[in-house]
């Protein structure tokens, strides 16, 4: 068949745009791929969101058996503690019996051709005071420092006061520091170091003490120099004197400072406060293990 010439190129676009051409079979079957491919991601989006709800509602029953079974087994450990509950309370009086806490007491003595003293203490007891020396101001200091320290202390003392009662607040210093430095023991889990600033009125005295082994007296107090008087009359110099051979025989450091004050009497109370409370936070026990680098105190 014969095609004017001046025809070909528009008969030759319309025979490719025929739906019988190659080039059309071509292209609507890509069309179809991609088709079927968005079809493809659209059904793993699906599945992918399906998969996801499924593991969270998997973690959430998880969750919620773990609970449920923390609660059974709470259940069942509270049956276990109430059942044993009556026999815990009977055997525990019995091993109160048989493994006793260990007894911070002491009782120690000195008998001297100038005196006679006997020392009871309790670092855990309740305050209870009984003091005798013959000398009434110095039952007095020492009654506040049984009674401010916390502790159970027994004092009696009898010595050569008509000579002077120099030996017998010594000796009271050495045999009631030789009782603490027994009822402390190894000193495992005590608080160790305290302070403690008393006042009373005027008066005013800084304290410090350390459960250290070391012996140590710093003692910074000048009373205005007259006697105290009593039944027998009462030297306030004396008072270093106790506390030196205190410290010494209880192996500790010893500050007492007096920051002010005018009344003797003030001013040595003061300072058996502030001993006492020291001590009282100082032998408190707090852990289990001993206070020091060392190893030893």
């Amino acid at each position: 068949m014969f095609f004017p010439k001046k025809m070909f190129p528009i008969e030759v676009r319309a025979e490719f745009s025929t739906e019988d051409s190659p080039h059309w079979e071509i292209s609507n079957s890509m069309e179809k791929i991609d088709e079927l491919t968005r079809r493809v991601q659209e059904l793993e989006l699906q599945a992918a969101k399906s998969a996801k709800g499924a593991a969270r509602a998997q973690r959430r029953k998880q969750r919620r058996d773990e609970r449920r079974g923390k609660r059974a087994q709470g259940d069942r450990a509270d049956d276990a503690q109430t059942e044993q509950g009556s026999q815990a309370q009977t055997g525990s009086e019995e091993d109160a019996q048989t493994e006793p806490a260990p007894s911070r007491t002491a009782k120690k003595g000195r008998v001297t051709k100038e005196t006679k003293v006997e020392v009871e203490l309790n670092l855990d007891g309740s305050g209870k005071v009984a003091v005798s020396t013959g000398l009434p101001f110095f039952d007095h200091m020492l009654d506040q420092l049984g009674r401010h320290g916390g502790f159970d202390l027994s004092v009696k003392a009898r010595g050569d006061l008509a000579i002077d009662a120099h030996h017998t607040v010594e000796d009271t210093g050495i045999v009631l520091g030789g009782c603490l430095a027994e009822a402390l023991g190894d000193k495992v889990g005590v608080r160790r170091f305290a302070s403690m600033s008393v006042p009373l009125d005027e008066a005013l005295v800084n304290v410090s003490v350390d459960l250290s082994g070391r012996p140590y007296l710093c003692y910074e107090v000048e009373p205005p120099g007259e006697k105290i008087l009593g039944e027998r009359p009462f030297d306030p110099q004396l008072m270093e004197e106790f506390w030196r051979a205190f410290a010494t025989a209880a192996a500790l450091t010893l500050h007492i400072v007096m920051v002010r004050g005018r009344n003797t009497h003030h001013i040595m109370e003061s300072s058996f406060k502030g001993v006492a409370r020291s001590l009282r936070d100082a032998v408190k026990i707090e852990s289990d293990s001993l206070p020091s680098t060392k190893g030893a105190l």
